[in-house]
């Protein structure tokens, strides 16, 4: 039976870390960590991330965790080989085995309320397009004030997504400044990643998903048909996040 509240996120960048060190204690690998209070928490998130951002490819700590440390990392705790992959049907299909096997999922998600096309082949198409560009324009701006988009669905009045680029200004873009802002919304905000939860294992009903949430640290089943078609994700579960864009799946 899953616990209605699991440790939580001990600062905006952690999210990623929190859902690895859960998943590493459902596992074994840290052992304590799940009764323990919050300076224990506190203490090995800060350990994992720093590991994170030296795992792999140099990573920026006030980034969160990129997927492919957090892939290596979970490898490590749990025995499996994690494999990062774009989302579509056939993430979700291998995300469900992963589950029926006992195995935890990570998911990336992000985007707005507004939804763009629910096929992989076009999100990761528009990706690659974008990121050229994007660096390219950050590169020729300063960033001064802060600033997010203040039109569009990401300037909406639903709450501020949970994560280290969060959308009530307190992350990585806030930082860059308006120019940042300003690129972001032109070449891709829907496509960037914002957030990370834990799909876990051992749900008690059939057709639904137990998804960990680190920023609140709630624990809540979902329905598999919010990852059918093109309509957002149900809010909270999810940090606010309307999209998910990629999921770190264990394979045997």
């Amino acid at each position: 039976m899953v616990a209605r509240r699991l440790p939580a996120q001990v600062d905006p960048t952690t999210c990623g870390i929190a859902a690895l060190a859960v998943v590493a204690a459902r596992t074994g690998a840290l052992p304590g960590y799940l009764g323990a209070g919050r300076d224990h928490h506190l203490r090995v998130q800060q350990r994992l991330h720093s590991l994170a951002a030296r795992t792999v490819l140099p990573w920026p700590q006030a980034w969160g965790t990129s997927p492919w440390a957090l892939a290596s990392l979970a490898g490590g705790a749990t025995g499996y080989a994690h494999h990062l992959l774009p989302w579509g049907e056939g993430t979700l299909r291998a995300t469900e085995e992963a589950l029926a096997s006992g195995r935890d999922v990570f998911l990336y998600v992000g985007g707005r309320e507004t939804p763009v096309s629910s096929g992989a082949d076009s999100v990761w198409g528009s990706v690659s397009r974008s990121v050229g560009g994007f660096v390219r324009g950050l590169l020729r701006g300063p960033a001064t004030d802060p600033g997010v988009p203040t039109s569009g669905p990401a300037a909406s009045s639903r709450p501020a997504g949970a994560g280290p680029v969060a959308t009530d200004g307190s992350g990585i873009w806030h930082r860059l400044g308006p120019r940042a802002a300003e690129l972001v919304g032109q070449w891709g905000l829907d496509l960037v990643p914002r957030h990370v939860v834990a799909l876990l294992a051992g749900g008690r009903h059939a057709g639904a998903f137990t998804v960990f949430e680190p920023s609140s640290g709630m624990v809540t089943e979902v329905p598999r048909t919010v990852f059918q078609g093109s309509a957002p994700l149900p809010g909270a579960p999810f940090g606010h996040w309307s999209r998910p864009l990629f999921a770190v799946v264990p394979r045997p």
